[in-house]
């Protein structure tokens, strides 16, 4: 029985979508190919960047993606920030023809890398001596100021 999430070796599309910039990679393989950003003020909607991204990269027809965007998510309707970009969740994933979309708030996806970092990637402020499993800040200036936090020990 299929548990409806994208084997590892298919291929699935990766988009980090902000006010100014959609980056998108492909995953296939267990590597991270066709890095590409495109100006994301080019494009009426996320359907024809993803379209213009897919048509660039030469890539086959795709069933999975998983989206970070810079958008308060409180449902199916995404109202970006920084962009006039407004779209249903789930009519993207019909009219892209996904099998699974996945679309989180950017900074949450990064919150939730934040423990896969190794200890030598991260930056201690204030204090002086180093304190284990408090919660981790994330802080980044773009389009935006994005801001998040992890609460679990990493």
């Amino acid at each position: 029985m299929s548990s409806g999430l994208p084997k590892l070796t298919d291929s699935v599309l990766l988009a980090d979508i902000g006010g100014t910039n959609a980056r998108f990679a492909l995953f296939a393989n267990g590597a991270i190919t066709a890095i590409r950003t495109l100006d994301a003020n080019q494009y009426p909607t996320p359907a024809h960047a993803v379209r213009a991204y897919l048509k660039q990269s030469q890539s086959a027809p795709l069933d999975a993606a998983a989206i970070a965007i810079a958008a308060p998510l409180l449902g199916d309707e995404v109202h970006m920030t920084n962009n006039p970009w407004r779209f249903s969740i789930a009519a993207l994933r019909s009219e892209l023809g996904l099998r699974r979309l996945i679309v989180l708030n950017d900074f949450t996806a990064l919150a939730m890398a934040l423990r896969h970092l190794p200890q030598s990637e991260l930056k201690q402020i204030g204090g002086s001596t180093q304190i284990a499993n408090v919660p981790i800040a994330l802080i980044g200036a773009g389009t935006g100021l994005g801001v998040s936090g992890c609460c679990h020990s990493i």
